[in-house]
């Protein structure tokens, strides 16, 4: 958990901006304006191109309050609010100031610069801040660390961080993806869809199901190909049966009869967790703004499935022996695995059957890798945590799985 500076953090987000360069972010905030404009949804705040880094839409709802939209479930910066992720975010970098503006060449701050700009460099940026913050201020926080991620020269396959205390050394090395990026479609891709999707609906009058039925990869020159699709069909209100666009996909479009007096917020979730996607699945409802302000009178859901699907412990599994195999450290080591997705790890780990299967197969794997100490699985399903002085802090589901074969 990471304690949230509001006063402190306001001027990092400054100096932030500086890194950034003042003329890159006004361009990029003007685009992103007229993109919310055009085609974003009311209350999906994090809305945005795939290709754009998600520190824009968190700098403009800092620099816009009038569009600030609060939200109460957080999951990195797609959901929660967002002024609270930036300045963690500001507070993060600056933390460990000493150690990237000592770097050479300025190459801290450059690599910096590119990380945050750059829109598929961000997660992994942002999570070796976030194990690197914790090792500083909880878990090691009697041991020197030295984050070595912020130097783009550090070795391939070598520590993201080092730890020392007197004769120790420990290396943690960090690994960001999405669960499914070994299948058809990016998560910034489907949340790209399912806001423009959203705005569509919100705009026509009429509620909609979207299912997509993926056979190859998914681009997002298809993505475009899409939302021209939905454009003229939503509006005109019609049910498009299923069949394929070209090899990749198959599409649906169904209308769904809302009753006059809508559908709650329960019954939404009742029809989130019936949806068969394999993939993705995400449903958006608008209020407008009459009578009960938990029923919606028009929802927009959206699917995605792939033939063979990823399952959670086959991801983790395939991760930490990729990274195990791939590892160049002498000293002892520490995967830090994070998936950048929505997945409920705590529900996965309730039932003991799910548990005990995880656990004999990475013994499996960690058996022939006995330099690894420990690793410890997260996901980006956070909470954020209030304490009484008003104080925000920021909670993470994780697994922690031993190395019953660790040996220094």
């Amino acid at each position: 958990m990471q304690a949230i500076d509001p006063e402190t953090s306001e001027a990092y987000i400054d100096r932030l901006e500086d890194i950034l360069e003042r003329k890159w972010c006004e361009t990029q905030l003007a685009e992103y304006k007229e993109f919310v404009k055009n085609h974003s949804p009311v209350g999906l705040w994090s809305h945005r191109f795939p290709t754009v880094s998600p520190i824009i839409p968190l700098l403009f709802q800092y620099h816009n309050p009038e569009y600030r939209r609060k939200q109460e479930a957080p999951l990195g910066y797609w959901y929660g609010d967002p002024i609270h992720t930036l300045k963690q975010l500001a507070g993060q970098v600056f933390l460990f100031e000493e150690y990237w503006s000592s770097l050479p060449n300025n190459i801290g701050v450059s690599n910096i610069k590119y990380r945050l700009r750059t829109a598929d460099k961000f997660d992994g940026f942002l999570f070796e801040l976030m194990v690197a913050t914790d090792s500083k201020l909880n878990r090691y926080k009697n041991y020197d660390v030295e984050p070595l991620f912020f130097n783009p020269r550090t070795e391939e396959g070598g520590a993201d961080i080092l730890l020392r205390k007197e004769r120790e050394r420990l290396a943690i090395q960090c690994k960001s993806r999405s669960p499914f990026a070994a299948l058809n479609m990016s998560f910034d891709i489907f949340q790209y869809i399912f806001g423009c999707f959203y705005r569509l609906v919100q705009d026509s009058g009429h509620s909609y199901r979207l299912t997509l039925d993926l056979s190859n990869r998914f681009q997002t020159s298809d993505a475009e190909e899409i939302i021209n699709f939905l454009t003229s069909a939503v509006k005109s209100g019609l049910n498009v049966p299923k069949h394929s666009i070209d090899s990749s996909y198959q599409i649906e479009l169904a209308r769904l009869n809302i009753l006059i007096n809508g559908i709650t917020e329960s019954e939404i979730n009742r029809l989130l967790h019936k949806d068969p996607a394999n993939l993705f699945c995400e449903i958006g409802g608008l209020n407008p703004g009459q009578g009960d302000a938990t029923v919606f009178n028009r929802i927009a859901v959206f699917s995605v499935s792939v033939r063979q699907a990823e399952s959670l412990e086959t991801s983790i599994i395939n991760i930490i022996r990729r990274a195990a195999s791939e590892a160049n450290v002498d000293s002892p080591l520490i995967l830090a695995i994070h998936f950048y997705a929505h997945i409920k790890l705590e529900d996965y780990l309730r039932h003991a059957t799910n548990r005990n299967r995880l656990r004999k197969k990475v013994d499996t794997v960690l058996k022939s890798f006995p330099n690894i100490k420990y690793v410890n699985v997260s996901t980006n399903r956070q909470e954020y945590v209030t304490l009484l002085g008003g104080e925000q802090l920021v909670q993470t589901q994780y697994l922690e799985i031993t190395n019953h074969f660790y040996s220094e």
